[in-house]
């Protein structure tokens, strides 16, 4: 996906997203928040829950290409 941006903003002029985190962090109106199942990951065995907002689960959620291609290309 953010190739796809890449290129969309490089065809607009612009230079290419850079390291996303901090947009990701700013917007998390561009993802899909996943607040339900669980990962078995290597917590003691214990796993973790899907919550909402941020978790070890599902990080930040799922993105939404549309919504993050606009938000980039609204950015400089």
């Amino acid at each position: 996906m953010i190739s796809l941006i890449n290129n969309e903003r490089m065809l607009a002029g612009k230079g290419p997203v850079g390291f996303t985190n901090p947009v990701l962090y700013r917007h998390p109106e561009v993802l899909e928040d996943v607040v339900h199942g669980h990962n078995v990951g290597c917590y003691e065995g214990h796993g973790f829950r899907a919550a909402k907002g941020w978790d070890a689960a599902t990080g930040l959620g799922s993105p939404d290409f549309q919504r993050l291609l606009d938000l980039y290309m609204s950015l400089p």
